[in-house]
């Protein structure tokens, strides 16, 4: 409460099987989200979950490493 936020919607950004981060809505008052929220961020976070895999994908390219889970020094 020291922040005064009260009420968090969270929802993980998933990109195959691994969670990568998430998405957060706080409000700084009493709030129950409903469905439709749900709903409506998780479209929101499965498609910026895509935009994030296909810019790591597009840097390891440019960068000729052609594999973004290689590590460059091992």
């Amino acid at each position: 409460e020291k922040t005064g936020l009260i009420s968090l919607l969270s929802i993980p950004l998933i990109v195959k099987t691994n969670a990568i981060g998430a998405l957060s809505i706080y409000t700084k008052e009493e709030r129950t989200f409903d469905e439709t929220d749900i709903k409506v961020l998780t479209v929101f976070t499965s498609h910026a979950s895509v935009a994030i895999e296909n810019a790591t994908l597009f840097a390891s390219i440019k960068n000729n490493d052609g594999d973004p889970r290689r590590d460059k020094n091992g």
